[in-house]
């Protein structure tokens, strides 16, 4: 029984990466099957796939860092895989499954999840209060610091409970 374990640990990943994939499969082929008959502009589809590839990357790299503190491929891993559940009905499923594996206690594993959550949002508020801003719309800026404050407050956070002593 203790030799099957690994395995049957090996063969559920395995199976749970096949779901996952085809769960992505299956949200891409309804999304253009749903989506407008008209040409496609590659020259504006390629940005933006590389935009979207870094934002998930620098999503994957902020899991890490509240994770442990660096880093570290592990770290981003569990991301990655969590990120599949996104898109089953409810939009809950990625957190929910973080706050699974995280690890600690539950103060540790909830304040993470909410810290990757609320930085999240800080980023788009200093995004769009940026673009808003440099419309001429000076006002916007306040979003700026609306999302400092909630980064250092949330990260604080994490840096008393998780990280305490792993650096």
């Amino acid at each position: 029984m203790a030799r099957a374990r690994p395995q049957l640990i090996r063969a559920a990943r395995a199976a749970g990466f096949a779901a996952a994939l085809a769960i992505v499969a299956i949200v891409a082929i309804k999304a253009v099957r749903d989506a407008p008959p008209r040409r496609l502009d590659w020259g504006l589809l390629i940005p933006a796939l590389l935009a979207t590839l870094a934002w998930w990357v620098l999503l994957a790299r902020g899991w890490a860092l509240l994770m442990s503190g660096a880093w570290t491929r592990a770290d981003a891993a569990t991301w990655y895989r969590t990120q599949a559940l996104r898109y089953l009905p409810g939009g809950i499923w990625a957190p929910v499954s973080r706050v699974a594996v995280a690890g600690g206690s539950a103060r540790e594993r909830l304040s993470t999840v909410a810290a990757e959550n609320v930085g999240a949002l800080c980023a788009a508020l200093v995004l769009g209060g940026g673009a808003l801003a440099a419309s001429g719309r000076i006002a916007w800026l306040g979003l700026i610091a609306m999302a400092g404050s909630g980064f250092r407050a949330t990260f604080e956070d994490v840096r008393t409970y998780r990280l305490r002593g792993r650096r």
